[in-house]
């Protein structure tokens, strides 16, 4: 394509008079440029079709199957007060600074290489961790332990590698025990399990082998410095802050409140419920319910009676309403100031 463009300059010159050779040679030369920009992003074009053909899309699928990143709809009470009340005093809920801003892939990729450069020294190993933490919650990205000991460290992304099937033993189908017949001597006992199924748990990976990492190592005085680290990620980044257990907690305010409810036997639906109504959204049921489940096994929270459990459900119904009316309350005042602001500059005009 070069050849032939440029023999067509010089027939097109050879044939000009000298005095439109000048102007006719730049027209000639913009043609050969525009040809092979054109060509350039033609072939540009294929490989950037054929690159993005080519990247699995198995990240997607994991987030398609978790029904609680898709259904997520925080309440954006964070600027309001928001107090609950009981029989005898009021619970108040702290709003949560978590947010789902959009992920700027460049800022992400480019603060990553100048916190775990290669050759960065850290004082200690906890500082290493501390600084993956706080790059990773700032980011939605969960960085976990691969390997570690006393000299050398691996974080690696949570969807890194490859998902192994587990060799499990194959479930007996029959049980043995032992009895005693009439005469005292010993005779064996065998029970059929076949007519109980066992139904294995089918669950997607999340495993996509990304490949970002960071790899450090203990120098003889004690410093932890990077020695490879890769920022790159294979999968989208997910913007629900409640995509990783590792970022879910809440403040020690709000546990309290939470213990609070769970002793007074408040369903873990209408704690939720409360939670998200009163700003703190970066939770799930599922964490309410392992907070229930501990206190379970210390014994924090003792056994009902029939009486007991009546009483329980009236102060989980007041709750509720008193939930929804603060929220109903905060939604009216928001109205009456967009009104009255509305109002202000029509009048203004």
């Amino acid at each position: 394509m070069n050849v032939q463009c440029t023999s067509d300059l010089i027939s097109e010159v050879n044939s000009q008079p000298l005095v439109n050779a000048t102007e006719n040679t730049n027209q000639a030369s913009s043609e050969q440029k525009s040809c092979l920009m054109s060509s350039s992003l033609s072939e540009l074009t294929q490989q950037t079709l054929i690159d993005v053909n080519s990247q699995p899309f198995t990240g997607l699928d994991a987030l398609k199957d978790n029904n609680t990143l898709l259904a997520y709809q925080a309440f954006n009470n964070s600027n309001n007060s928001n107090d609950i009340a009981t029989n005898d005093r009021v619970l108040t809920f702290y709003p949560s600074v978590q947010s789902t801003p959009s992920v700027d892939h460049s800022a992400m990729i480019t603060e990553f290489y100048e916190r775990f450069a290669t050759g960065r020294m850290f004082p200690s190993l906890a500082d290493l961790r501390t600084a993956a933490y706080e790059y990773g919650k700032k980011y939605n990205v969960a960085l976990t332990t691969s390997k570690s000991d006393k000299t050398k460290v691996y974080l690696i992304c949570k969807h890194g590698g490859q998902y192994r099937q587990n060799d499990k033993r194959d479930r007996k189908n029959s049980a043995t025990g032992v009895a005693s017949t009439s005469t005292g001597g010993p005779t064996t006992i065998t029970t059929s399990l076949t007519d109980k199924q066992f139904r294995p748990r089918v669950r997607r990976s999340q495993k996509t082998g990304c490949e970002c990492m960071i790899y450090a190592r203990c120098s003889k005085d004690s410093f932890w410095m990077i020695r490879k680290s890769i920022a790159e990620h294979n999968h989208p980044i997910a913007e629900d802050p409640r995509a990783y257990a590792m970022y879910r907690s809440l403040s020690p305010e709000n546990l309290l409140v939470v213990h609070r409810l769970l002793r007074e036997r408040v369903g873990v639906s209408h704690i939720v419920k409360s939670l998200r109504a009163c700003g703190v959204t970066n939770v799930i049921a599922k964490d309410i319910e392992n907070i229930q489940q501990d206190m379970k096994r210390r014994d924090v929270i003792p056994v009902q009676d029939s009486q007991q459990v009546t009483t329980d459900l009236d102060k989980a119904q007041n709750i509720l309403a008193a939930i929804e009316a603060n929220h109903n309350n905060n939604t009216a005042t928001e109205n009456v100031d967009e009104n009255n602001t509305s109002n202000n500059s029509n009048q203004t005009n």
